[in-house]
């Protein structure tokens, strides 16, 4: 179904908030509170949606940043109450982290994302930078992801690309003028259906 058509740039994560994942939501609020700040963007015509068990987290972090006003906190809601909010949102936000000692890490949401073909944004904290959500942005060009990894310098192409963004909701312009299929096609199941027979086909040969 078609997101519901509002005025708002509405972003939307839905899940837990584990502490790697909480300096993300962190990074996020601050660029947000900035470009507030500096008449960027108008804190009237952006929006948060937020569910699941850590709703008080959120609500402390939105708090630090003085955004409650754009926060919409669900709560925990069963699965089709989150893919009704998902579908209504217009970025889908995807926080996860990578590390010298944690690398590889490839969230659940980011399929969630791909299958209900929104633009994603995905926020990486960390050490290590190439994580597995920034090389599939690079190789599919999915939406845009923030490593932590990479410096303070991308602060400044994420904040250009949330005011592109903003701007083409105000204008009443589509944000995303075609998806890319093969991305879809990439983590289609019949797809990760082969690819699972021929690891398993694989492990058999070799032994």
């Amino acid at each position: 179904l078609p997101p519901a058509k509002n005025d708002r740039l509405t972003f939307c994560y839905t899940g837990q908030l584990y502490k790697e994942r909480t300096s993300c939501l962190q990074m996020f609020c601050r660029v947000i509170s900035e470009l507030i700040s500096k008449s960027a963007i108008d804190g009237n015509h952006i929006s948060f949606e937020y569910c699941g068990p850590d709703s008080e987290q959120v609500k402390e972090v939105f708090k630090k940043y003085s955004l409650c006003h754009i926060l919409n906190n669900h709560g925990y809601v069963d699965k089709s109450e989150a893919e009704e909010i998902q579908n209504k949102s217009d970025i889908f936000l995807v926080l996860s982290w990578n590390s010298q000692k944690e690398k590889g890490i490839l969230t659940g949401k980011f399929y969630e994302g791909i299958r209900l073909k929104k633009i994603i944004f995905s926020i990486v904290s960390g050490d290590e930078p190439d994580s597995e959500l920034y090389n599939l942005n690079e190789k599919y060009n999915y939406g845009y992801c923030y490593e932590e990894a990479r410096g303070e310098d991308q602060n400044i192409e994420f904040k250009d690309r949330i005011i592109e963004l903003y701007n083409k909701k105000n204008n009443c312009v589509p944000l995303m003028q075609s998806f890319n299929t093969a991305l879809y096609e990439r983590f289609s199941y019949p797809n990760l259906t082969i690819e699972l027979r021929n690891i398993f086909e694989s492990l058999i040969i070799s032994h």
